[in-house]
């Protein structure tokens, strides 16, 4: 079973911020995934820290993989709350191989990303937040930059919480469709 979280904050304010990235990753790679047939459409399942959503994921050789799209309901500095509840329900994923995290990145310019396994946090609340909990930091991530490429005159934390551009909206699904096509052959 894969466990992919979308990191990002609950509520319509946070919707389409920079710092919502993983949550609106995760949300395209449904949609899409549903529309060619490759999930079937998911069961729902609600705790007060999190919504998953449970499916089966067709590879190209028809093989089916049992997959999770979990969104934090705690706020992104708590999300591993979330997932270690999560996991305390489900003790067969294994950490190092199923877990993939989605989250915003300030370091790498926006439209990059990249992937990682078994690294600190650099700084990102959200993720250490998962390794503190978790106690581990062998997992993988998907890092989506969402760096300004002209200099910023507000803090991060102000960044982050700031809504994507036009422009950047519009380039959001090209970034997410590279996330899709990475994920389709690790799957």
């Amino acid at each position: 079973m894969k466990l992919i979280v979308g990191l990002g904050n609950p509520g319509t304010e946070y919707e389409t911020t920079r710092h919502n990235a993983g949550f609106l990753a995760v949300d395209y790679l449904m949609e899409k995934w549903l529309e060619e047939g490759r999930i079937e459409k998911p069961s729902i399942s609600k705790d007060k820290t999190y919504i998953a959503y449970e499916t089966k994921y067709t590879r190209d050789d028809g093989k089916h993989e049992s997959i999770t799209f979990l969104k934090p309901l705690t706020f992104m500095n708590l999300s591993g709350t979330s997932v270690k509840k999560y996991l305390s329900y489900h003790r067969t994923i294994d950490i190092t191989k199923d877990i993939w995290i989605s989250h915003d990145e300030l370091d790498i310019p926006f439209g990059k990303i990249k992937i990682s396994h078994n690294r600190s946090s650099a700084g990102h609340n959200g993720v250490q937040n998962i390794i503190d909990l978790l106690g581990t930091k062998e997992f993988s991530r998907m890092r989506i930059g969402v760096a300004s490429e002209r200099p910023v005159t507000i803090s991060g934390e102000k960044f982050v919480l700031g809504k994507f551009s036009a422009t950047e909206k519009k380039a959001l699904p090209e970034v997410f469709e590279t996330i899709k096509k990475g994920l389709e052959l690790s799957l």
